[in-house]
């Protein structure tokens, strides 16, 4: 059985050097593979293991060893079997000569076979140092790659223009970001830092809630990406940092995001962010300039009707009413006032609502709709100011910058005027008669237009109406009070064409401006007359005891002549709605003020039902002012 069984054992184990060369590949293919490490060194688990010897050599050693015994036993010494017969000796001996025989084959045979495997081993762990060898270069190589990436990166996060970084669903800044970061937000050492609280103290509380909300929407994984990232409320946002010589320095900011989803879950959110505070102030002054452009455009093909001369006289006589109201509207005199000085408050809103609405009244005549449109903004204004019970400086805001957006397009169209002047050369002189010509038609389509859309008629009759011989600024203020009378009759004086075919009048009424040729010396005087309604002392009175301005015992002791003379009342008005033409209640009383107030002249009006009212103006050529409460008694009919 042993000699049977261990020989083939052994030839079966020797074999072929395939078989051992089959057990090394094996082996090497067992070994684990390398896996790339990020910033880290490689675990003592990616190295592969030398392979333990195979069963098979164990076999042989153990063969070695049973022929090595079977030699030695051969050699037991003959004095040790002394009791034997010299046949039994000699057979033994035949015995004892093949058991060391086969010993010694078989140990030699063993002893080729562990050679062989040795050898067989050792090419084995030389395949596998040389394995390992090539594994460690490549984690080498993969470890030096990485450390170049990172410098790469490093670099580029050195050197970007933008704020780059990470955002955990905490709304913290990670620890690798961008060097600009710092720079944008004016801040260092901001890993960890809650983006949300940095923003808070940087932005308007709406706009701090609505990015809040954006934030949650970023980290919503049931949300889709396209669609949070379309309503990006921080693509151009304003924010505002303290400035250590005081106040706030704003800037503007554009955010850029990109969900980092891993397993379903948005674990990270990408920020770019950069400042573009010289690309919106670029752009805002692009689009000023443009708006410029384009109002002047408007302007001048507003003006291109209007002779230069009388758009000269319209500028003027703009600048005049600015004046007023730059005087009127102080800021230090608001800043000194106290909270009891309310009839002065009253009495400058009094004054500026008088100069708008005159600047309003010569942009009607000469049909400039955009200043028509500007005024009339400017005395809503004034008038929801006037409704107050009390009002103090601050209350003056909206009309101090409504008042410097009328000086802005006034010094555009003088602007305008200039580049216009050009284009109309012929125009720089203008006789005399050319120059009152043109009033009186201006006069006649103001007359006209407001009837028109009144739906009335009505024309101008001029019957020696001469103002071509007053000094400027007279000519201006005689211009002025004409519109304001020629506004102030077609409104409540003309009839509409019905009506007045009813009282058996022409469907067209007839304005009549005519000279005054009683006037005394170093006086300009002439009569303004409507062939209207005329005024009715009872329906003024109601009026005026429906705007709290008459008691209803007032009104009984009133006469009809002081009933008529409540017309010139700062904000009173018969009309039951305002319109771009009538409802303020300034209309007379500017008329009172030019005249009366500023020029130390006389109004008179006489008036009849359904005939007509007259006014009579006095200008001296020599005016002084008098103080308005004197000149309250030349207001009464005659």
């Amino acid at each position: 059985m042993k000699k049977n069984g261990r020989p083939a054992k052994a030839k079966s184990a020797v074999g072929t050097p395939a078989k051992s060369a089959a057990i090394s590949a094996t082996a090497l293919s067992e070994l684990p593979a390398v896996a790339s490490p990020v910033y880290t060194t490689a675990p003592a688990e990616a190295f592969p293991q030398a392979p333990p010897p195979p069963a098979s050599t164990k076999g042989l050693v153990a063969g070695a060893a049973f022929a090595a015994l079977l030699v030695v036993a051969s050699a037991v010494p003959t004095s040790a079997l002394a009791g034997l017969s010299p046949q039994a000796l000699a057979q033994l001996g035949y015995a004892r000569s093949g058991i060391a025989v086969l010993g010694a084959i078989a140990l030699i045979v063993i002893c080729v076979m562990l050679a062989k495997r040795i050898s067989a081993a050792g090419v084995s762990a030389a395949a596998y140092a040389h394995e390992v060898a090539a594994r460690t270069a490549k984690m080498q190589d993969a470890s030096n790659d990485l450390a170049a990436a990172a410098a790469r990166t490093d670099r580029i996060m050195e050197t970007v223009t933008q704020g780059l970084f990470l955002l955990d669903p905490t709304y913290r800044i990670e620890g690798q970001y961008s060097r600009q970061t710092d720079a944008i937000f004016r801040s260092a050492d901001l890993e960890g830092v809650n983006v949300l609280e940095l923003l808070q103290k940087m932005l308007t509380e709406r706009m701090y809630q609505i990015t809040r909300d954006y934030f949650a929407l970023l980290f919503d994984p049931t949300k889709k990406e396209r669609t949070v990232l379309r309503v990006n409320p921080l693509l151009q946002v304003e924010v505002n940092f303290p400035n250590p010589e005081g106040g706030y320095i704003s800037r503007f900011l554009t955010f850029a995001f990109r969900r980092i989803v891993a397993g379903g879950v948005v674990t990270q959110v990408f920020v770019a962010v950069d400042d573009i505070t010289k690309r919106v102030e670029l752009e805002t002054q692009i689009r000023d300039s443009e708006t410029t452009k384009s109002r002047q455009f408007e302007f001048l093909l507003g003006v291109m009707h209007v002779s230069p001369k009388d758009l000269d006289e319209f500028i003027i006589g703009a600048q005049e009413q600015l004046s007023i109201m730059n005087t009127a509207l102080r800021t230090q005199d608001f800043s000194t006032a106290g909270p009891g000085q309310m009839n002065i408050f009253k009495q400058r809103l009094a004054t500026v609502f008088r100069a708008v609405h005159t600047l309003k009244g010569s942009a009607q005549t000469l049909k400039l709709q955009h200043f028509v449109d500007l005024c009339h903004a400017f005395e809503d204004k004034v008038s929801a100011l006037r409704s107050k019970m009390n009002l103090v400086g601050d209350d003056f805001l909206s009309v101090v910058i409504a008042q410097s957006e009328i000086t802005k397009d006034i010094e555009e169209l003088s602007d305008v005027r200039v580049r216009f002047l050009s284009l109309r050369t012929t125009q720089t002189s203008q006789p005399l008669e050319r120059r009152a010509t043109d009033l009186l038609t201006s006069i006649a389509n103001l007359i006209e237009s407001s009837a028109e859309k009144q739906r009335k008629k009505a024309r101008l009759e001029a019957l020696g109406f001469e103002i071509t011989r007053l000094p400027d600024d007279i000519r201006r203020i005689v211009r002025d009070i004409v519109i304001q009378l020629s506004r102030n009759s077609i409104t409540h004086g003309v009839e509409s064409p019905e009506d007045r075919l009813e009282l058996g009048k022409l469907p067209v009424a007839t304005i009549t401006i005519a000279a005054k040729t009683d006037a005394p010396p170093d006086t300009f005087a002439f009569t303004f007359r409507d062939d209207g309604r005329g005024l009715d002392p009872a329906g003024i009175k109601e009026s005026a005891m429906k705007k709290g301005i008459l008691n209803a015992e007032e009104a009984a002791a009133m006469s009809p002549a002081e009933a008529i003379g409540l017309i010139f009342r700062p904000g009173f008005s018969t009309a039951t709605e305002v319109t771009e033409d009538a409802g303020r209640g300034f209309g007379m009383n500017i008329v009172k003020e030019m005249v009366v107030d500023r020029l130390g002249g006389k109004v008179s009006l006489k008036s009849e039902p359904t005939r007509f009212t007259e006014f009579s103006i006095s200008i001296p050529l020599t005016p002084q002012v008098v103080p308005s409460d004197g000149a309250v008694r030349e207001l009464l009919p005659v």
